[in-house]
């Protein structure tokens, strides 16, 4: 076999690989799926999964990165109409969820069960993390105004952790209730704390700048 023709198979191999795993880990968990279970769903020998990945947490990083490419390229493409509202912006993005279910599960997964595991893993689940909440601000900052960019950004920052968090929970519950919560009527619930949220971080600020201000113009008059 040629060089182009052993690459081929390589790729192969490894496409196979990671559906597998992403399959087995959304599932069943990280801990309870072993590279034998892998090894027997992609049809591929043991070794060829270590060559190809090094070790299991290899995997694992490359298995969560491969269903965040997915997960962002779906969010990006429902996202090709701007938003209308913040409730609208919340709703797409539950909708991309909802379109790759095993995404929250698997960060879900590492953040249970890999707390203290492979730099590799946590890292790549950091960044999908800080590319979510950027993502998330992004779609949400022509709806939020503030008095200062800086206080814009601050609430901003809140409401798309606020979000992540919403989100997981949104997800958890799915899993446990899955015949009484859909996704639309989660997607509701989130909009509505993210609005009253944005309603409430805005109003604080406000408060904060117009009190800094009476203080200041106190000061200049006593």
């Amino acid at each position: 076999m040629g060089k182009v023709g052993r690459q081929r198979e390589g790729e192969e191999t490894r496409e196979k690989v990671l559906s597998a795993a992403r399959a087995l880990i959304a599932k069943n968990g990280y801990s309870a799926t072993s590279m034998s279970m892998i090894s027997k769903a992609a049809s591929v020998k043991p070794a060829s999964i270590y060559w190809a990945f090094d070790s299991k947490e290899g995997l694992l990083a490359a298995v969560l990165e491969r269903a965040a490419d997915d997960f962002f390229a779906t969010n990006s493409q429902l996202h090709a109409r701007a938003p209308e509202s913040i409730g609208d912006a919340i709703r797409v993005w539950a909708k991309a969820i909802a379109a790759q279910p095993d995404f929250l599960g698997l960060l879900i997964v590492l953040s249970t069960e890999r707390k203290s595991g492979d730099p590799r893993i946590l890292n790549t689940a950091q960044h999908i993390r800080d590319k979510s909440r950027e993502g998330i601000e992004r779609y949400l900052a022509p709806f939020v105004e503030a008095p200062t960019e800086r206080a814009r950004k601050a609430v901003l920052q809140d409401l798309s952790r606020l979000a992540i968090m919403l989100f997981d929970g949104a997800f958890v519950s799915m899993q446990l209730e899955s015949d009484e919560s859909s996704i639309d009527h989660l997607a509701d619930l989130v909009s509505v704390a993210i609005e009253g949220a944005a309603h409430q971080l805005t109003k604080d600020t406000t408060t904060r700048k117009e009190t800094a201000h009476e203080r200041t113009r106190k000061v200049g008059t006593g």
